[in-house]
């Protein structure tokens, strides 16, 4: 029953859409016949896989991305060998960076080639290295393609376990690749062209027009919608199962000439082949989220690639003179595709952070607050995270007893938090600590050059910010402090704005006694915080407070 439906419509309806910028564009192996003539008809994308100087003579307006296969490892031994995140983020940077920096011609880079994943946490490992990698490479100048997951990967349920990913994507300008391959025809489990001849999958698919399923369930509605894609090899792939029945192990297009002959009476492979792209292309361009796709392949060094080269066939030239005709738009990573991150400021403003180690107890912050609080209103927390995110220009640390911690504090934030100015007090008790800060000048902020990436969370944490009333005194500081220190480590201070900033998934404010601010605080939080944890505590005096945050 499928192959009699495959018979009746060799292809799909909607096979034209006459004047449409096309989406398509080369994957490059190798400089090959008619490469330089697709190149300038103005493709959509282009990808480079090994010659890199092809990129150069890219027309302006056209994406290049480049790839450097990794030979000695793969994303998945350098988790089983236990690298964190971080550290096999830095080790593939580092081994490619002198690739990166001959060829600066090309903006955008992949990672590693298509990563197995089956699970949350191994998901999430490889997130958090993709979001290191942005990092390191928006060091260099330079902007990253994520993911490149396998054609029919990854499994659909691990996509929020990349979230975070997406999420650096949007502030970094990434753009998420993904492979499509099917086999025998390139709309084989899309629609109704299924096994089961009694499903329909719509305008969707298994394999190929699988990233609908990931854009409409996952990406959309958890507000990564406008992060770009690229479908960074597309095409047909013997490897790619289930197969409609008589298709045995299938083959690539140069293989399949026989069973296209017999299955759909298309006797010019090459133009079956070639329809086939333009119907996948008809496609893409329904979806403005999408980029482009790049046909693999073009040139090639032997088997088993030479079975997917169009270089110098028909298909090559049926292409250009397409493309010619349909050039694409310029690319531009738009404006509106980079989402204002949860927490950015309402305004500019001044923070310093009182920074204490984690064994600090509640006669540390009790310290703090009678030192620097009636005077300088200064944050007092224990989160180095906290103390070091927020998209502002101006942002201090105070660091206690930072030989308490388990790392080197001032590296943390010159990697993690640019742009905080970092200070630090070594004292051995509240009593001597209190009497250095007040002796402390007020610590000058850094001018923090303007970023996207400025004060982003380094990863996903829960914030509980008490917030105080602006002419609060001490006492109802060290108040919150005896309440709620040593079993919460809340962090305490008086800013409305403070309370609320952070790209963060749970933000917390408790708000004391509210009806002492000027303004509606629940509305302000809604207005310019949306997605704060909002909740209220009133009370008459500094002692009730205390009974009523111990509950």
């Amino acid at each position: 029953m499928v192959a009699c439906r495959q018979q009746r419509e060799a292809v799909p309806k909607e096979e034209g859409r006459i004047g449409m910028p096309t989406k398509l564009g080369p994957h490059i192996l190798r400089d090959a016949a008619d490469l330089q003539d697709y190149l300038q008809s103005k493709p959509a994308v282009v990808k480079v896989v090994g010659s890199w100087g092809l990129g150069a003579s890219v027309p302006e307006g056209v994406l290049v991305i480049g790839r450097k296969h990794e030979l000695r490892y793969d994303a998945q031994l350098q988790r089983e060998t236990g690298k964190s995140p971080f550290e096999a983020a830095q080790q593939f940077v580092q081994d490619q960076l002198p690739t990166y920096r001959e060829n600066a011609h090309i903006e955008y880079w992949e990672g590693h080639n298509e990563p197995v994943w089956s699970t949350n946490e191994q998901m999430a490992w490889y997130a958090q290295f993709e979001v290191e990698r942005m990092r390191l490479m928006a060091a260099e100048g330079l902007k990253c393609v994520i993911g490149n997951f396998a054609s029919g990967a990854p499994p659909l349920t691990l996509w929020p376990a990349f979230f975070p990913a997406l999420r650096a994507a949007q502030i970094h300008q990434a753009i998420l690749g993904l492979h499509e391959y099917s086999c025998p025809v390139m709309w084989w489990m899309t629609g109704g062209y299924q096994l089961n001849p009694e499903e329909d999958e719509g305008d969707e698919g298994w394999t190929t027009l699988r990233y609908r399923k990931v854009y409409r369930k996952y990406l959309i509605p958890n507000g990564y919608g406008d992060v770009p894609l690229v479908i960074t090899e597309c095409g047909i792939d013997p490897l790619v199962n289930p197969k409609p029945p008589g298709a045995g192990v299938g083959g690539t297009w140069r293989q399949l000439g026989h069973y296209w002959s017999t299955k759909h009476n298309e006797q010019d492979k090459e133009d079956f082949y070639f329809r086939q792209l333009v119907w996948y292309d008809n496609e893409l361009q329904k979806d403005d989220f999408v980029l482009g796709a790049t046909v693999f392949t073009w040139g090639s060094f032997g088997q088993p690639w030479s079975e997917f080269d169009v270089a110098g066939t028909n298909v090559a030239k049926k292409l250009i003179s397409y493309t010619q005709q349909n050039p694409a738009e310029s690319f531009v990573y738009a404006s509106h595709a980079v989402a204002r991150p949860r927490g950015d400021p309402r305004e500019p403003y001044e923070r310093t952070y009182v920074l204490l180690p984690p064994g600090a107890d509640a006669t540390w912050a009790r310290a703090v607050v009678e030192a620097t609080w009636d005077e300088r209103r200064w944050t007092v927390g224990s989160s180095a995270d906290d103390a070091g995110i927020g998209n502002l220009e101006k942002r201090s640390v105070v660091a206690v007893n930072p030989s308490s911690w388990p790392t080197d504090l001032a590296a943390f934030f010159g990697y993690y938090y640019t742009g905080a100015a970092y200070h630090s007090v070594e004292a051995d008790s509240p009593v001597a600590l209190k009497a250095q800060l007040r002796a402390l000048p007020t610590p000058l902020p850094e001018s923090a050059p303007s970023s996207r990436r400025r004060g982003v969370p380094r990863a996903q944490y829960e914030r509980t910010y008490v917030l105080l009333p602006p002419d609060t005194s001490s006492e109802w500081a060290a108040a919150v402090v005896d309440a709620t220190w040593d079993e919460h480590r809340y962090t305490v201070g008086s800013s409305a704005d403070d309370a609320g900033i952070g790209d963060l998934d749970n933000r917390r404010v408790v708000a004391i006694n509210p009806r002492d601010w000027p303004s509606d605080l629940r509305a302000f939080f809604e207005e310019h915080y949306p997605g704060v944890d909002y909740s209220e505590v009133q009370a008459g005096t500094a002692a009730e407070l205390v009974q009523l945050l111990a509950v």
